[in-house]
């Protein structure tokens, strides 16, 4: 097979404690992953052994909750970078651009950068070399999926959506260098 270079992430939910009390536990359970969970006063840490995360290509994958977040990271330097002093990913330019003309708050905040966007094109470039995604299911959706990668070249500072809810409804917003009307023509055409 081929060799690709991995990509890291961190997600943060706000508000979602409630969320992970009811059910966290019970879903990480269902997962063949051997979850080490460790909890010191308020923050509860879901790790992997380090024998389990050897089979991972590199990955370690971690979960910690607290009070008001959730948040997932794909190895542990990544969450303690998130959790540290240092530089966030909301002081670079790439998110303040793309951020600029949106809302400040939402009840939700997606946030694709730049790099994450090469990386994914990279990947999806990479695997069509390699012939692995010649699988007829996926012959039929490629031409759609090949425009979408093309599309994702073309943001000079990444991809954004906000989602706030109100009295008044669901309000979304995206900032996304193409319609994505374009998109749901393609797959709800009538």
């Amino acid at each position: 097979g081929a060799d690709a270079p991995g990509v890291d992430f961190v997600a943060r939910l706000d508000g979602a404690s409630w969320a992970w009390k009811m059910f966290g536990d019970q879903l990480l359970q269902q997962t063949p992953l051997p979850w080490k969970k460790t909890v010191e006063g308020p923050v509860t840490t879901y790790s992997l052994p380090a024998e389990a995360a050897k089979q991972m290509m590199g990955y370690a994958p971690v979960i910690r909750i607290d009070a008001k977040h959730i948040w997932m990271a794909s190895k542990p330097t990544m969450l303690e970078a998130a959790l540290g002093d240092g530089k966030k990913l909301k002081d670079g330019a790439g998110f303040k651009t793309t951020m600029a003309t949106l809302p400040k708050s939402g009840n939700s905040v997606a946030y694709f950068s730049k790099d994450l966007l090469d990386e994914l094109v990279y990947q999806y470039e990479t695997a069509d070399k390699n012939g692995l995604l010649d699988d007829r299911d996926f012959r039929m959706a490629k031409p759609l999926v090949d425009k979408i990668i093309a599309d994702l070249t073309k943001s000079d500072s990444g991809i954004a959506a906000v989602i706030q809810v109100d009295a008044d409804g669901i309000h979304s917003v995206l900032r996304a260098p193409f319609p994505v009307k374009n998109y749901i023509d393609k797959l709800a055409p009538y």
